[in-house]
């Protein structure tokens, strides 16, 4: 049992004697400047004596959970890609009511509860999921990293059941529609709402498009949304409007295509991405088609399936990185689908000479 005893005005002495676990007795002194400290060291080097470790939570009871996010916000969203959408959520989460709590009175409840409401308001399952995904990875970092011992109310929490994939769709009469649309827009909209639907090429990577990586053969993207770079192959299409762009649009000073993506503003020689999907807005609803900018990548990559000779070889012109993702954006018309399997049937039977 520790004995504290008070010697002087500011000196606490702690003695503890006891039994260890080969019981021969053991006896250990120390003193301190508060009694506070004094105690804690006591519990501590009991446990430690006894092999029942005592646990020290008042770290995570003086820290909160809004302490967590904006230490995240500071040294860990600025290296990561999307820091600005980051932020945003991080933003949020430090706003609710109990990021002010203490860091144990946060439990899976809690956070239960938030998804309810979260989808009571009709918030999609997804913006939900990468809420709490982000919420996540703050507590791993606060464990792994920061030594906090706190279990992640967010690990084992079941998300919410994801709706089925966007399926987009474009036939070439609503292509020629869309494309005469843009061109009542921005200059530079047309070529990118063609880029992206002859490369599937995402907004992101077109926003950053340099002259310099802009080949006859290839298009070479440095930094993508994956964090790899990936070289886009031109088809004959796609290098026809690569042909067009050089010998229509300006070259300007900074070596950018289309305009510096790191500007705010359009004015100042930006090219923000606000800026590209409120141009395809307004070009997607003169040609009287709701479609999104990001929905040309499904278009583009269901064209290009046929090119290629396996999902490897089409993943490595989209750049999509697992073949669950890829199926989200082959999105074919089932018509056509249907034409082309009679074709093959035809083509099959007509090389083992029977007749269909």
């Amino acid at each position: 049992m520790a004995t504290i005893q008070q010697r002087g005005e500011c000196q606490w002495r702690v003695q503890i004697r006891r039994k260890g676990p080969d019981g021969k007795p053991i006896t250990q002194t120390r003193t301190f400047e508060g009694y506070e400290a004094a105690r804690r060291w006591a519990d501590v080097t009991e446990g430690r004596i006894s092999g029942e470790e005592y646990t020290d939570h008042s770290k995570e009871r003086r820290a909160t959970l809004k302490d967590l996010i904006e230490r995240y916000q500071r040294e860990v969203s600025p290296g990561k890609k999307g820091h600005d959408r980051e932020v945003y959520r991080l933003r949020a989460w430090a706003a609710v009511d109990f990021a002010a709590w203490s860091l144990p009175a946060v439990e899976s409840v809690t956070i239960a509860e938030w998804m309810e409401a979260r989808a009571a308001e009709g918030k999609a399952p997804t913006t939900i999921s990468n809420a709490v995904n982000l919420l996540s990875a703050v507590y791993r970092t606060a464990i792994a990293k920061w030594g906090y011992r706190v279990a992640n109310p967010c690990a084992g929490l079941p998300r919410p059941r994801q709706r089925p994939p966007r399926s987009a769709h474009l036939s070439r009469d609503e292509e020629g529609r869309l494309i005469e649309a843009c061109r009542d827009g921005p200059p530079w909209l047309v070529w990118c709402v063609r880029l992206a639907i002859e490369t599937a090429m995402r907004a992101g990577e077109i926003r950053m498009l340099r002259w310099e990586h802009v080949h006859d053969t290839h298009i070479h993207l440095p930094d993508t949304k994956n964090g790899l770079p990936r070289d886009v192959p031109l088809t004959s299409a796609a290098f026809a409007v690569v042909r067009a762009m050089r010998e229509t649009l300006p070259r300007r000073l900074d070596g950018y295509v289309f305009g510096d993506p790191d500007v705010p503003t359009i004015e100042a020689g930006g090219f923000t991405k606000d800026a590209l999907s409120q141009g395809f807005r307004d070009a997607a609803r003169k040609a009287g088609l709701a479609i999104t900018f990001h929905d040309l990548r499904h278009v583009a990559t269901t064209r290009l399936a046929p090119l290629h000779d396996n999902v490897l070889d089409l993943s490595a012109t989209t750049g999509h990185k697992t073949l669950n993702v890829l199926k989200r954006y082959y999105n074919p018309d089932p018509t056509e689908r249907a034409l082309e399997l009679r074709a093959r049937e035809k083509e099959r039977a007509t090389r083992a000479g029977r007749r269909l």
